[in-house]
């Protein structure tokens, strides 16, 4: 009969310093990408808010400034003294 011939591999290990400084790392490295990329997201979100609210707030002085110059033509024509005497 042939012996079997088990085959050990050797792993070779590192103090558990090195685990702990690796898994601590890669924990704080993982947040701070995780924060940057959520600060991202609610940084381009406020960004759409504001341009939309720029664009309504353009829409409403504008709104505003042709009703005043509607104002200022009633008051030209009911204090005009010309149209006053043909009346």
């Amino acid at each position: 009969m042939n012996p079997i011939h088990v085959q050990r591999w050797s792993v070779q290990t590192s103090s558990g310093a090195l685990a702990y400084f690796y898994i601590l790392s890669w924990l704080f490295l993982g947040a701070y990408i995780f924060q940057n990329l959520a600060t991202g997201v609610m940084v381009s979100n406020y960004q759409v808010i504001r341009q939309k609210m720029d664009d309504q707030e353009a829409k409403l002085l504008e709104a505003q400034q042709q009703q005043t110059n509607v104002e200022q033509l009633v008051n030209k024509v009911q204090y005009s003294p010309v149209l006053q005497m043909e009346i």
